[in-house]
């Protein structure tokens, strides 16, 4: 709260030229004692000068920042001094929170025909496994047990990794071809004779062959 305005003794007062900071132009004059203090003054200018907004002083180069000391502290003990003005704007004290970012839309395709699989719509931090879940519902066979997983390629390069999608790269509108991997299998073999065929991806036994002899996987 601004000081109410004092009695200024006009044997004692100064007459102050409030000129603006950023080019000289004379703002204001007016009159303030050496015993006023530095808020009168601003109250003052901002008043004779109409201003809306926050105002600052500046004396000599040296801001006036103490609101409670006196004016004769600044060196205004004479008939007359200058006083630069700067303009400030009300800077808000909260943020505005950005905004939500809005869902992608993705085109799958088959990667060997170019063929479109349909449409996607999804959150930017969506995770790479989301999108393909998501591409395997638009596929009309799903993939069967045995079979190795979709890859997805955006520009060349495999999407992989926990990553949001925005995070590997895609935007709105954006094309992701497909791979459907073959199977990918792995055999063992032991001395009972028996031959076993194991999946790369579950770790699931998919078939026995009995050899009736000791065999290696040499």
């Amino acid at each position: 709260m601004e000081p109410a305005p004092m009695e200024t003794d006009p044997q004692t007062s100064v007459t102050v030229m409030a000129r603006l900071a950023m080019n000289g132009e004379l703002l204001v004059k007016v009159h303030a004692g050496p015993d006023d203090t530095v808020a009168y003054l601003r109250t003052l200018v901002a008043e004779a000068s109409g201003e809306q907004g926050s105002i600052w002083l500046l004396a000599g180069g040296r801001m006036l920042l103490d609101a409670e000391r006196l004016l004769e502290v600044f060196g205004f003990d004479v008939t007359s001094c200058e006083v630069d003005v700067v303009r400030c704007k009300p800077v808000p004290s909260i943020a505005p929170p950005p905004a939500a970012p809005s869902n992608y839309r993705i085109f799958p395709r088959c990667a060997l025909t170019g063929d479109r699989l349909g449409e996607l719509t999804l959150w930017p931090m969506d995770s790479v496994a989301v999108l393909r879940s998501a591409v395997n519902m638009l596929l009309p066979d799903k993939p069967q047990q045995g079979e190795g997983p979709l890859q997805m390629l955006l520009d060349d390069e495999m999407l992989v990794g926990p990553m949001p999608i925005a995070t590997a790269g895609l935007s709105d509108g954006c094309l992701v071809d497909v791979v459907r991997c073959e199977g990918r299998m792995i055999s063992t073999a032991s001395a009972d004779g028996m031959v076993r065929l194991w999946s790369v991806e579950s770790g699931e036994l998919l078939l026995r062959l009995d050899q009736g002899a000791w065999v290696n996987s040499d």
